[in-house]
């Protein structure tokens, strides 16, 4: 393979990665604002 091809297929992977993340994140932003409320504390 190409490289322009192998970067185009990372580039596939990680933007599906992405989109899967920033729906958790939409799904989860307050469990995770609270957890990291609570890391904040902890690692002070």
């Amino acid at each position: 393979m190409h490289k322009a091809q192998n970067r185009y297929v990372v580039h596939m992977i990680l933007g599906s990665r992405l989109n899967r993340i920033r729906l958790f994140l939409c799904i989860h932003m307050t469990r995770i604002i609270e957890f990291f409320k609570i890391y904040a504390i902890l690692h002070a």
